[in-house]
């Protein structure tokens, strides 16, 4: 697994504990109002869709040899292809995976 798909799980995980601890407190309100309980329902329904493992694999690219970072896949006029997501004084960077 890179260090980048680490350091993102890492990310997941600190998140889904942060949303988890925010339902918790939303559970524990009691009834103030049907405007506000509608309101906090909405909300406990985004977090728990939120903490949802997701369905769809993530694809992780190659890693830029040039600034050590995850490549994208993005579609471009000829299909999908890889790039560093990095710019350096507003260039895009010019490092490209080999075929």
């Amino acid at each position: 697994m890179s260090t980048m798909a680490v350091f993102n799980r890492r990310v997941y995980l600190q998140i889904r504990e942060k949303l988890n601890e925010a339902l918790d407190a939303l559970q524990g309100l009691s009834a103030t109002g049907e405007a506000i309980d509608v309101e906090i329902d909405r909300v406990k329904r985004l977090i728990e869709l939120a903490l949802r493992q997701p369905k769809v694999p993530v694809e992780s690219g190659p890693i830029c040899q040039i600034h050590k970072l995850q490549m994208v896949k993005r579609e471009g006029r000829y299909g999908a292809f890889f790039s560093c997501p990095e710019k350096s004084n507003g260039v895009w960077c010019s490092y490209r995976p080999p075929k």
